[in-house]
């Protein structure tokens, strides 16, 4: 599960109790991994973020601001948050705005898996296209990690 936010972002810090909720719910386990990329360019703000928000997963932020950031290009990032659904094989299954919409692509991707049916969501505003998530070029992340 990969979460794109930053500090700054109202609709971002809204989704975070309801993100919280949803990964006590599905944690992170031998299949599943969650991530969220900020686009914070304080990475001092983003760390306080951090310290007062105590989030159980995996944290990244390489200090480049949205709009310049190589990751949000990569993903083609129009909104934050947002939050995709990415399978074993590396493909991108879903795609939600909300913690209420990435719920349902949970849910759907996880009855697609034990159905061994193939899964595709895409809800809200983010738009998905194929060819892009297919030649996404290796991205260099500078890693800061809160402990």
């Amino acid at each position: 599960i990969l979460d794109f936010w930053a500090s700054w972002c109202g609709d971002c810090r809204r989704e975070f109790a309801a993100l919280k909720k949803l990964y006590s719910k599905y944690p992170d386990n031998k299949k599943r991994v969650w991530v969220s990329v900020s686009f914070d360019h304080k990475t001092d703000v983003w760390k306080q973020m951090l310290r007062k928000e105590k989030f159980p997963w995996l944290q990244i932020c390489n200090g480049q601001p949205w709009k310049q950031n190589d990751i949000a290009k990569a993903y083609d990032l129009h909104w934050i948050p947002t939050f995709y659904v990415v399978n074993p094989k590396g493909k991108i299954v879903g795609s939600a705005i909300t913690a209420e919409e990435l719920q349902k692509v949970l849910e759907d991707s996880i009855f697609a898996l034990n159905a061994k049916l193939p899964a595709y969501s895409q809800i809200g505003r983010c738009e998905l296209r194929r060819e892009q998530f297919e030649k996404t070029p290796k991205l260099s992340i500078k890693r800061f990690m809160y402990n």
